[in-house]
Parts: C-alpha cells; structure tokens; sequence
C-alpha cells in the first residue's frame, strides 16, 4: 500500500510496504510496482534518498523530515541535505525524527552512517544500538562490537571495537564510559586526539575542560590544537587539561609529554605525583598513593584517604572527602559536593548544584540542569537529567533513565541475585577499606 500525494508540496508521503526491492532517487514520480522509484527534482533534495530490499517497510513524513519502522536485510539511506545518509544491513530498525535531528532503536548487525552536517559519521557493526536525539546532538546506548564514529565538525572521531559503551551527550560535548578493547579517537578540531587499546576508560567533557581515568595498555595521544601530544606506553594515566594547562600523574615505563600551549615540556620516568596551580590559592591535606591535584579556579581543598583519585575544579569552590578506589570528580559549575564509597564512579556536574551517595559499581551522573540527587546500589547505571530535577532510587542491572522534562522519580528492584553478589563485594571492599 503507497499513499503519495501533493505532488508540488511533497507534504505527505504515507507508505506500508510489503516488498522485495525499493528504489527511492526522490519524491516527485512514482514509475512502476514492485521497484519504486520517485526521480528528484534538484530543486527539492531535502530530504532524503533510499535504496532498500526491505520484507517491511513503513515510512510517515508529515513534517520535514521522516518517520521510519523498518526489519531490513540492506538499506541505504543517502541525504544530500543537512541530516544524515546510511548504509545499513539491518534486522530491526525504529527511526523516529520528530524533532530536530533523530532518534534510532536499532538492532543492528551493519550500519554506515555518515553525516554530511555537522555531527556525526559512524561506521557500525553494532547487534544493538539505542540512538535518541532530544536535544542538540545525540545520546546513545550501545553494544557495539565495532564502531566508527568520524565528526567532520568540532568534536572527535572514533574507531571502537567496544563491547559496552555509554555515550551521553545533554550538553555541549560528550560523556562516555566504556569499556573498550580497541578505540582510536582522533579530533580534528582543538581538544584532542587519542589512539588507544583501552581495557577501561572514562571519557568526561562538560565544557572546556577535559579528564580521562584510563588503565591502557597502550595509548597513543595526539592533539593537532593548542594543547598537548602525548605517546606513552602506560598501565595507569590521569590526563586532565582545563585550558592551557596540563597535568598527569603516571606510573609508566616511558612517558614523554609535551606541550606545544604555554606551559611545560617533560620526558618523564616518573611514579607519584604533579601538582601544579595556576590559580591564586590551592592547599590539601593528602595520604594517598597516587594524587593529581590541578586548581585553575580560585580555591581548591581536598582531604582524601585514597589510592587513586583526580580531583578538578574550575570553578570557584571544590570539597571532596572521599574514602575510594578510584574516582573522578569533575565540577565546572559552582558546587560541587560528593561523599562516595565506590569502586568505579563519575561525576560530572555541569550545572548548579550536584549531590550523590553512591554504593555502586559503575555510575555514569550526568546533570546539566540544575539539581541532581541520586542514591544507588546498582551494578550498570545511566542517568541523564536534561530537565531541572531528577531522583531516582534504584536496584538494577541494566537501566537506562532520561528525563527531558521537569521532575522524574523510578524506584526499581531488579535482578535480586546481582543485588546479593553486589553487597557481598561492596562489605568485603569496606572491609578492606576499614583495614587498610
């Protein structure tokens, strides 16, 4: 069944098609059955072209764009305007784009997507990929097996063969936790560049600012910006650089960094510790093992009891007192407080006012609006609070929760046996703590 109508105005194109081969070159003519083929126009390529050998097929444009429910076995969808174009061997695809950009739930065994914009290409070979687009860029839950991500614009370009990956991105740049077995991330633009084989790696940028918490096997850094280059062969890196500056504490073998910005050049052999203030105060009280401390603000206290933590504040005041393994705390707003008894935690708080009691495994925080609270005992968590309050209390395995609107709450028990084995391995790790 084909409904076309309005030929000069292309407003509405209606189509639940049952069918083998489909030949999409544009929206003006429909030639023959079985191979459909509407010729374009070159005045009207705004939208989008198709070549797809479908079984089911439904496609609705009532606005400027399109809405699209597909199982397909090969789909190629080229855009000669500003979206996208993708080349897809798909079993499961759900395109919704009632808004600016998209959204996609794909189950997807090969997907090429390739944007002519000024987001994103990807190159994917991905078994299931959630893909929504609310906001100015993306957001995406992914169990990528091998991923390609190149941006022509200003943000980054990534190959990943990536087995669990959480791309968040509510404001501005982007937020990924991953774990990674192989990842090239290459920027064209000013931050930066890595080419990694990553076993675990935290990927935070709020604003200007970038931190990564990173146990590498080897890294590969590159920055064709202002910034830094890097190549280092490492087990455990902290790369924090908050503008013109830059900070890391390794323990390596070989290390050599350098600065081509304002500050410094090191070749380092190096175990403990840098610290560096470019601001105007800058004081701590530490018993760690591994300390990177960088103030660019205008006070900066930390008292930790910790082996490995990298605290940053470029903003105007910074308090953590944390009791962990590893942590990253990143705050670019005004205050930023988080007492945390975790083993693998981020933090980001980009807005007002941020505060978090975690007894968790692995957190990904995500708060660009103005209050964030959470409490979890979780083992795989995302939240992302777009809106202006979000709560949410939560025993889960795998959630994904977002809130684009004004206030949301979820109170969820989930998956009983991993909550036993979680507080099995959280009372020994307070255990170890109290020891230790």
């Amino acid at each position: 069944m084909l409904t076309y109508y309005d030929k000069e105005k292309e407003k509405l194109i209606f189509a639940n098609i049952i069918t083998y081969d489909l030949y999409w070159i544009g929206l003006n003519d429909l030639k023959q059955e079985g191979v459909f083929t509407w010729l374009d126009d070159t005045k009207k390529r705004s939208m989008f072209k198709a070549t797809c050998r479908i079984s089911e097929f439904l496609v609705m444009s009532s606005g400027s764009m399109f809405e699209a429910i597909c199982r397909i076995n090969e789909l190629l969808l080229v855009s000669s305007g500003s979206v996208f174009g993708a080349t897809c061997r798909i079993s499961e695809l759900l395109v919704m784009s009632s808004g600016s950009v998209f959204e996609a739930t794909c189950r997807i065994s090969e997907l090429l997507v390739m944007s002519s914009g000024s987001v994103f290409e990807a190159t994917c070979r991905i078994s299931e990929l959630l893909v929504m687009s609310s906001g100015s860029m993306f957001e995406a839950t992914c169990r990528i097996s091998e991923l390609l991500v190149m941006s022509s614009g200003s943000v980054f370009e990534a190959t990943c063969r990536i087995s669990e990956l959480l791309l968040v991105s509510s404001g501005s740049v982007f937020g990924a936790t991953c774990r990674i077995s192989e990842l090239l991330v290459m920027s064209s633009g000013s931050m930066f560049g890595p080419t990694c084989r990553i076993s675990e790696l935290l990927l935070v940028s709020s604003g200007s600012m970038f931190g990564a918490t990173c146990r590498i096997s080897d890294l590969f850094v590159m920055s064709s910006g202002s910034m830094f280059g890097a190549t280092c062969r490492i087990s455990e890196l902290l790369l924090i650089s908050s503008g013109s500056m830059f900070g890391a504490t390794c323990r390596i073998s070989e290390l050599l960094l350098v600065s081509s910005g304002s500050m410094f050049g090191a070749t380092c052999r190096i175990s403990e510790l840098l610290v560096m203030s470019s601001g105007s105060m800058f004081g701590a009280t530490c018993r760690i093992s591994e300390l990177l401390l960088v103030s660019s603000g205008s006070m900066f206290g930390a008292t930790c009891r910790i082996s490995e933590l990298l605290l940053v504040s470029s903003g105007s005041m910074f308090g953590a007192t944390c009791r962990i393994s590893e942590l990253l705390l990143v705050s670019s707003g005004s205050m930023f407080g988080a007492t945390c008894r975790i083993s693998e935690l981020l933090l980001v708080s980009s807005g007002s006012m941020f505060e978090a009691t975690c007894r968790i495994h692995q957190l990904l925080l995500v708060s660009s609006g103005s209050m964030f609270g959470a409490t979890c005992r979780i083992s795989e968590l995302l939240l992302v609070s777009s809106g202006s309050m979000f709560g949410a209390t939560c025993r889960i395995s795998e959630l994904l929760v977002m809130s684009s609107g004004s206030m949301f709450e979820a109170i969820c028990r989930i998956n009983q046996l991993l909550l036993i084995l979680g507080a099995l391995c959280f009372g020994l790790l307070v255990k170890f703590l109290s020891f230790s």
